[in-house]
């Protein structure tokens, strides 16, 4: 089977910060990925943060990028105001031979599908010097269903007791494994993100997936 993918990521305008308040519970869609809204707030590039640039997994800038609830800034302009992003994940899926009737996707045909897989909006960034969200709805073109995929409120603070330094926080979320500052777990695996109309196995990990998205979690730390 070979797939060509076209992964566009845009950023949008300003939105009301009314998309705090998305709930963090929905259907389990598909996990996200670095978004140039975190890269204009900083000022930094993607690599800064991401392994390779796009990750999932941190580096140790992005790790305290996160910790800090990603409330970082640095850069410059109008674009560092705007935390929006939009992803649109176009997709174009060929197999060697025609899939059986019983594994066509209903609406699809059984070889050679051009399709728009999924568009999301993102709020990723600052709200306030203690408050950072990263949250992310999503469409599924292929399910037709809209719905709140991996998404987290941090609020975060720092002190020095006993003369050490300490940043600590709060993470509200609906997936398990979104407080791992390392993005090293199940729900950052790969594959990223799958085709949405070819064969895949369904096999995994609770934390890999049944869990994802349609959970509420509350995560201390410091």
């Amino acid at each position: 089977m070979e797939r060509f993918k076209l992964r566009i990521v845009m950023r949008a305008g300003r939105l009301a910060l009314a998309l705090a308040g998305f709930a963090l519970v929905g259907g389990s869609l598909q996990p996200a990925r670095a978004v140039p809204s975190f890269a204009a707030q900083t000022g930094q590039a993607c690599q800064m943060c991401h392994i390779g640039a796009l990750g999932p997994q941190l580096t140790p800038y992005g790790r305290n990028f996160k910790i800090k609830g990603y409330t970082q800034t640095g850069g410059t302009g109008i674009m560092s105001k705007v935390h929006l992003a939009v992803w649109l994940q176009p997709e174009f899926t060929s197999y060697q031979k025609n899939l059986p009737a019983a594994g066509v996707t209903p609406d699809f045909a059984s070889n050679n599908n051009a399709y728009l897989n999924a568009v999301s909006l993102f709020y990723s960034g600052r709200i306030t010097d203690h408050v950072g969200a990263f949250l992310q709805l999503t469409y599924d073109n292929v399910g037709k269903a809209l719905g709140q995929d991996n998404s987290e409120v941090r609020v975060v603070g720092s002190g020095s007791p006993f003369g050490y330094n300490v940043d600590y926080g709060v993470s509200f979320n609906n997936a398990p494994g979104w407080s791992d500052p390392y993005n090293s777990n199940y729900l950052w695996g790969y594959p990223f993100i799958g085709p949405g109309v070819a064969p895949a196995p369904n096999a995994s990990p609770i934390l890999g997936g049944a869990v994802q998205d349609n959970s509420l979690g509350v995560v201390g730390y410091a």
